[in-house]
């Protein structure tokens, strides 16, 4: 197992900070220009915050008008294509999907590539009101069907995507890929017990790395005060020194593996991700849904948050969804052996054929012609 519970909290980052050493590997996927569709590089602008986006719109012709659906991406600073080792999963779903009629928009996440804004000083509020903005822009397009303009979120994508549907009737259908559909902190513990046991963690070492990490998370909950780095100084310092020797970092890197745990958690975004319910705007969502996760996803893990997202959806009395679970794929949807992430960027498939061709399948089964 690796060193303490930095795994958790800094697992995005991990993925993103690797995602740029991966240059010479195989990705058959990935989509070659020049393609049998139109493609459009376009800006739009979420006045709220006064932020420009930048993207790419996939339409199937020049000419028309297309249902479109808006490709919201995980968490971390993503770009267009959420990128990372070296896989553009949402390039592979725009292709795949323009090349069944169906119109795409993906974006640069605010303050990454070629979008404007401030990505660490931003919540999953700020990126809401990016969707929503994306939303608003596709209305004004000739090349769209104002009537059948969609949002397809993976992970925290897929957390985004209702908070704007629930508000929104100009959202005509959503996609959630691997979405949060239970309190956070507990998909945090549960993802947090999954990775250990990947990474070949005994039970009594994961039971107190989540215990540990637990007791972080509440600090932050509860702690809205000055003294909150304070308070988890004191508190990381003492549960890491009671960490057993095998997973108890060496003295030397300990100060600094606290400070760099304290700096990554306490964000605005963190904060405000870690207290955030899913089925509070599930339960808002009128739209049809369609809700996809595979079982060996161990971020977000399957059972549960499938569980959590029908229950809020049967709650606000939606009918119309369908929920999907993919034996043998994990978080990114690649057909998997473990679900570790570090296989991603072992494996060369970017996405499940089955899970694109559902997707496309279900889009064209729901919208008006």
């Amino acid at each position: 197992m690796k060193s303490t519970f930095l795994t958790l909290v800094l697992i995005t980052w991990v993925l993103v900070a690797g995602a740029q050493n991966q240059k010479s590997a195989k990705r058959p996927q990935t989509p070659k220009a020049p393609y049998p569709y139109y493609t459009e590089e376009v800006k739009f602008t979420n006045a709220k915050d006064s932020v420009t986006l930048a993207g790419t719109l996939s339409l199937p012709a020049d000419s028309g008008m297309y249902p479109v659906v808006i490709l919201i991406s995980g968490s971390g600073p993503q770009n267009r294509n959420e990128e990372l080792f070296d896989h553009k999963p949402f390039l592979v779903i725009s292709d795949y999907l323009t090349r069944k009629g169906i119109g795409v928009l993906r974006y640069d996440d605010r303050g990454t590539a070629h979008s404007t804004g401030n990505f660490r000083t931003s919540t999953s509020v700020s990126f809401a009101d990016d969707a929503a903005a994306a939303v608003a822009y596709l209305k004004s397009r000739k090349e769209v069907d104002p009537r059948q303009i969609g949002l397809a979120g993976h992970s925290e994508g897929g957390m985004i995507a209702p908070m704007v549907a629930a508000g929104n009737k100009d959202v005509a259908f959503i996609i959630l890929m691997a979405a949060p559909g239970i309190p956070i902190v507990k998909l945090l513990d549960l993802q947090s017990e999954r990775l250990g046991i990947l990474s070949g963690g005994t039970k009594e070492m994961v039971d107190k790395n989540v215990k540990l990490e637990h007791g972080m998370y509440e600090i932050i909950m509860k702690n809205h005060t000055n003294n909150l780095n304070i308070r988890l100084t004191a508190y990381l310092t003492k549960a890491m020194a009671s960490l057993p020797p095998e997973i108890r970092p060496a003295a030397d890197v300990m100060d600094q593996e606290i400070k760099t745990l304290i700096r990554r958690s306490t964000t605005p975004w963190f904060k405000y991700f870690l207290q955030y319910e899913p089925a509070r705007n599930l339960s808002l969502v009128r739209c049809p849904v369609l809700v996809l996760n595979g079982s060996l996803d161990a971020q977000v893990t399957s059972k549960e948050n499938l569980r959590g997202i029908k229950q809020a959806l049967d709650k606000g009395r939606n009918r119309n969804y369908k929920i999907i679970e993919y034996p043998g794929v994990n978080h990114l949807f690649q057909e998997a052996k473990t679900g570790a992430f570090e296989e991603y960027q072992l494996i060369e498939q970017t996405m499940s054929p089955k899970v694109l061709d559902d997707i496309a399948t279900w889009i064209n089964s729901i919208i008006r012609r």
